[in-house]
């Protein structure tokens, strides 16, 4: 993630309710800093955060013989300059990570080479046949595999020995023959029986953990600083030469400019401090202010454009944004739902006037809201749990009397694989469930999810707060991935990973399915 997202999100966090949720991002942006050699601003940032939640502050999973305080510990061991002196007490009592830890990446002990599979398969030999093969058969070969079985022939030792020097020295020259001097298949070029791997083949053919402890091993530390330049370093974090060499010596990497840490760490302190003084900042607030007709145009364009490749998979696949939404609900619609359920929640109503729904694709935005005027009403009890969010769980179990009050239900879709319902509490059911001195005035609960599945068997299942906060959640969701994407991000979930789910799979049914 590009530093200034990072620090985007982290203010977002710090201006949040869980000042605790942002601390992934906090120890990205720290680790960047630190290990850029910006110990100042990385120790700064450390300072401001712990000052913020508390010295109890424990978030779970950070501890433990591979956690997070370890990895500062060891930070701090090689670069003192970047140790806060608000240190919690949960990584105040972790060592640093040490040699003896790490066995497998050192070429002096039996570990590394008992970790380094035996099995290559070679395209122009079959599998390898150790006792009938030349080790030395690398020196003229073309061949990619061959290499690699060569260089493991090479160092093919009994369990709990190592390689003579010699051996270990002419096992790397194969490793590096196939890495670095054998041509590789080239992009767009087509595979073909024997053809050769391309580059990314290449990698795995001897993987990272496997060559990085030869550069170390054989004193190639430019080369080994390099790979760290060129690859994901928190993947080496239990490794003590990793601190040592960009710590220690001081070769840092280019993970960050001295100017955007320092950027980024006072707008974060401005954040945490503007926190402390006013309160809690929602960031879907400006979306919950907009009036119904603005909050469903930038929903409407923010779905179009990020489920592109899911909409045109519809039957009858919108050309425009506005194709999205239903016609607004008419005024006799309108009254016959009220008579049916009840009164309805303002907000609900509201929007029923602008667009009485809107379509949504297979697996996304719950394959659209239906309708007000197709809801049918249900007692509460198999559902209840549905709308509780994560704050409402310590609530004891509603009485026998809230579990017979009704809420409402509708279904979008058919079949019971990629059918969804729709649920709505009304503001009189929630009350009951919750009790009086946890429901305010009109409020109630919205949630979607697929037919088959309960909200215990699908906890990503959120329950919102009103039709309103789901519209608003999903805009403010979908508007910030097309901004990392435009931003040339790496996005964490994409319409293309989501469309992996489902390839094959249309939506013919959607349209009949929405006017039943």
């Amino acid at each position: 993630m590009h530093p200034d997202s990072l620090c985007q999100y982290i203010v977002q966090g710090a201006r949040g309710n869980d000042r605790s949720d942002v601390w992934w991002d906090i120890f990205d942006l720290y680790w960047r800093a630190a290990f850029s050699g910006h110990f100042g601003e990385a120790r700064r940032l450390l300072e401001v955060y712990f000052g913020v939640v508390g010295p109890d502050f424990k978030v779970a999973n950070l501890a433990g013989d591979n956690g997070v305080n370890r990895c500062l510990a060891t930070i701090w061991a090689h670069a003192p300059a970047a140790k806060p002196f608000n240190v919690p007490a949960w990584v105040a009592g972790a060592g640093p990570f040490t040699d003896d830890e790490v066995p497998e990446y050192d070429i002096s002990r039996p570990e590394f080479y008992e970790k380094w599979p035996e099995k290559y398969w070679i395209p122009s030999y079959g599998f390898l046949k150790p006792d009938k093969h030349d080790p030395h058969a690398w020196r003229t070969s073309q061949d990619h595999w061959e290499c690699a079985a060569c260089a493991r022939l090479l160092c093919r030792v009994p369990q709990g020995q190592v390689p003579d020097r010699a051996a270990i020295e002419e096992a790397f020259e194969a490793i590096e023959r196939l890495r670095t001097q054998l041509p590789c298949r080239k992009p767009g070029e087509s595979e073909g029986l024997y053809s050769p791997p391309d580059q990314s083949e290449v990698a795995r053919i001897v993987p990272d953990d496997i060559y990085l402890p030869f550069l170390l091993g054989l004193g190639l530390r430019d080369r080994a600083w390099e790979m760290f330049c060129n690859s994901e370093i928190r993947n080496w974090r239990r490794l003590p030469a990793l601190y040592d060499m960009c710590l220690r010596q001081g070769r840092y990497l280019p993970l960050i400019e001295r100017d955007d840490a320092k950027s980024a760490v006072d707008k974060i302190t401005a954040a945490f401090i503007s926190r402390q003084e006013n309160g809690r900042f929602d960031p879907l607030k400006p979306l919950m202010d907009l009036g119904w007709s603005e909050l469903l145009r930038r929903f409407s364009e923010a779905a179009l454009q990020y489920h592109a490749k899911a909409y045109s998979r519809i039957k009858n696949p919108p050309r425009w944004a506005s194709d999205i939404l239903f016609p607004p609900i008419t005024p006799e619609l309108l009254a016959q739902a009220e008579q049916r359920l009840g009164p309805l929640p303002s907000d609900l109503k509201e929007m029923a006037q602008v667009a009485n729904g809107f379509r949504g694709p297979l697996h996304r935005l719950g394959r659209g809201f239906p309708g007000l005027d197709k809801f049918k009403i249900e007692a509460c009890d198999s559902w209840y749990e549905n709308f509780l969010t994560d704050e409402d769980r310590g609530l004891p179990r509603p009485s026998s009397e809230a579990l017979e009050a009704p809420i409402w239900i509708a279904y979008v879709g058919k079949g019971i694989e990629t059918a969804y319902q729709h649920l709505i509490c009304p503001p009189d059911t929630w009350r009951k469930l919750v009790g009086n001195e946890h429901a305010t005035d009109g409020e109630y609960r919205v949630q979607c999810q697929i037919a088959w599945a309960y909200r215990h068997d699908w906890p990503d299942t959120d329950a919102f707060k009103g039709v309103r906060h789901w519209v608003a959640s999903e805009t403010f969701k979908m508007e910030g991935r097309l901004g990392r994407r435009e931003r040339g991000e790496r996005d964490e979930e994409t319409d293309e990973d989501e469309d992996e789910d489902d390839e094959g799979e249309t939506d013919e049914e959607e349209d009949e399915a929405m006017e039943e």
